[in-house]
């Protein structure tokens, strides 16, 4: 239960948040083999487990993601999976916090992430992390530009976010 839990977080976790493939940014979990390893993981589990399961994503408050993640598996594999289980992860009540973060966009997202931090110190850090990554980082990040002196990599990484940000403002990821 606890794989199937954190397969669907992993999935969703991407709806927002790139994944790489032979150098190539990719929004979205619904890479097949993300979604086969659910397949799997729900057909070998019983009844008690999966009942475990659902149990899990409603303490957790994961419901909206873990639904998503098997509705998804049905549409593309025909994924058996038992009508109590979707009805226990079915929407009642309030939106649960992971789902609004989700489908709030990357400038909620990140929001989100911030705010979940304890204190102003981890605070700080995360944001100087944010602005500031490794020099290494940056010059894989910009391999055309490295010859150029690291504060205008800086410059130009943090221009490019605040348009990304500002961009991306309207936009969200249904989950």
């Amino acid at each position: 239960m606890h794989a199937l839990l954190l397969a669907c977080m992993h999935r969703a976790g991407h709806a927002n948040a790139p994944y790489y493939s032979d150098g190539r940014a990719y929004l979205g979990g619904d890479r097949l083999i993300w979604l086969w390893d659910i397949h799997l993981l729900v057909t070998r589990m019983s009844d008690d487990e999966l009942a475990e399961f659902v149990a899990l994503a409603a303490a957790k408050q994961l419901k909206a993601i873990c639904l998503d993640g098997l509705d998804a598996c049905i549409e593309r594999f025909a994924t058996p999976v038992a009508p109590s289980v979707l009805a226990g992860l079915a929407h009642v009540g309030r939106t649960e916090p992971s789902a609004r973060y989700l489908s709030g966009g990357r400038t909620r997202q990140m929001i989100g992430d911030f705010l979940a931090l304890d204190g102003v110190a981890q605070r700080a850090r995360w944001l100087k992390e944010l602005a500031f990554p490794p020099a290494d980082y940056m010059r894989g990040k910009y391999p055309d530009a490295a010859t150029h002196w690291l504060p205008v990599l800086y410059a130009r990484r943090g221009l490019h976010g605040l348009w990304r940000l500002a961009a991306g403002r309207a936009g969200g990821h249904p989950h």
